[in-house]
């Protein structure tokens, strides 16, 4: 069995991109109807470092996407 993480898809990087996208609005939803209190807080810290997680790993496979169709590009010449 292949592991698709190592060879991405541009469907894997949509994924993960509109899941960032999920976090941030969760985010901000957070940020913007509820007081601050300690349920406000765990609930602003595990959205936003979820939100983060995401955008880094989005950018993560939109870097492994780019290198892959670099690689095909050069293999090809």
């Amino acid at each position: 069995m292949r592991n698709n993480a190592a060879e991405p898809t541009l469907g894997h990087v949509i994924m993960f991109a509109a899941a960032s996208v999920g976090w941030l609005v969760l985010f901000l939803i957070n940020l913007t109807l509820s007081t601050p209190g300690a349920g406000w807080w765990v609930r602003a810290v595990f959205s936003g470092v979820l939100l983060v997680g995401s955008v880094i790993f989005t950018f993560v496979l939109w870097r492994r996407l780019g290198k892959k169709g670099a690689g095909k590009s050069a293999q090809r010449s």
